[in-house]
This record gives C-alpha cells, structure tokens and sequence, in this order.
C-alpha cells in the first residue's frame, strides 16, 4: 500500500530522515537500463540480490529507437546526428524515473550496434558526460548470458533446466538454455529484427 506524506513515530516525530523508500534489509531497489539496437528499456524493481530474484517491478518501460537501422542506412557506418539526438532524449527521461522512484542503485549496458558503429562508443561516451550514466558496452555472449538471467529472475518458481530464453534485439538474437556443469548453451544469430527489415 502507498503512504502520503511523512511517517510519524512516538510523539510525531518523523520515523523517516532520509528520502529512501522503507524495505526489507535484503531488498534494494535498482534500475536496469538496456540500450538495445532497436528499442531502449528500462527497469526499476525491488530486488533480492543475493537470492537473484525480483520482489516486485516498479516500472518498466521500452521506447523504440531505431539505432540499428540508422546504422544500416548510413552512407558511413555512424550513428547520425538525429538518432543520437533522439537515443539521449529518451535516456533522459528515464534517468528521471529513476530520481523519481529513489533507486538506490543503476547499471546499464548496451549492445550490438553499439558494437558495429564506427562512433558507437563515442554515443556512450556522450550519455555519460551528459547524464553520468555509466554504460557498459557488452559483448553477445554476455548479451545472452544477461537475457537468460532476466529470464530466470521472472521465472522464479521454474527450474532453471526447463527455461529457454528467446531474445531476438535489433541487431542479432540469442537463444539460451542450460547445459551441462552449470554452463549455458547460446545460439547467436547474426540479424535482428530490425536488421532483417532493412534489407
């Protein structure tokens, strides 16, 4: 339940000094950025780090932004100035949820286009100066490694023997499963959605 207004302890006094959100020790609220090549996402939840699992999702949201076909459209393999223009307005915004839901934690990553441009890093470079939101700029196996994490983390009650995970982006996709010894199996397509739509 939502609670307006400070809470009050013995004789009125404000329980709360800081602006954090009241939890559980062993929950922390984070936000999750992906920087995808087709869309940007993020996400803010309660989580349990040391169980991997999410308690609950506060907000989620994914805005198309289309940085793989401008790539693939680009006379010079850039990022142009338009998409650029549109990926930190987005980028934004987001950061501004994240103030406005007190997340006490922040970590983004970015993917394949990022990868391919010739000033993709230099993008990455520019949401940090601008917004000082770090971004890790991440390899496929790691892509598919994340994706099947994020699945498992929904899937809670699933074991991790019977979960697959399908995770098509804007410029490749990923299909994940374990295997044996606790390692993951990954099948890396080299399209994407939005690669395939621009060919």
């Amino acid at each position: 339940s939502s609670h307006v207004g400070p809470r009050r302890g013995p004789g009125g006094r404000e329980a709360r000094a800081t602006g954090w959100p009241r939890m559980a020790h062993d929950v922390q609220r984070r936000a999750a950025f992906d920087i995808g090549s087709g869309a940007t996402k993020l996400y803010i939840a309660d989580v349990r780090p040391v169980a991997g699992t999410i308690a609950e999702v506060l907000f989620a949201e994914e805005m198309p932004v289309g940085f793989s076909l401008a790539w693939k459209r680009s006379p010079d393999g850039c990022l142009d100035d338009a998409i650029q223009t549109q990926g930190l307005q987005v980028l934004h915004r987001f950061v501004a949820e994240c103030e406005k839901h007190k997340v006490q934690g922040r970590c983004a990553v970015a993917t394949e286009v990022f990868r391919k441009a010739k000033n993709g890093e230099n993008f990455l470079a520019r949401v940090r100066d601008e917004l000082g939101l770090q971004i890790r700029l991440i390899s496929q196996d790691e892509e598919a490694r994340i994706g099947f994490l994020t699945a498992a983390a929904f899937r809670g009650d699933a074991s991790l023997a019977d979960i697959v995970c399908w995770d098509s982006g804007g410029a490749s996709f990923q299909i994940t499963t374990p295997g044996p010894a606790e390692a993951l199996l990954s099948y890396m397509g080299p399209l994407g959605t939005g690669v395939a739509a621009a060919l």
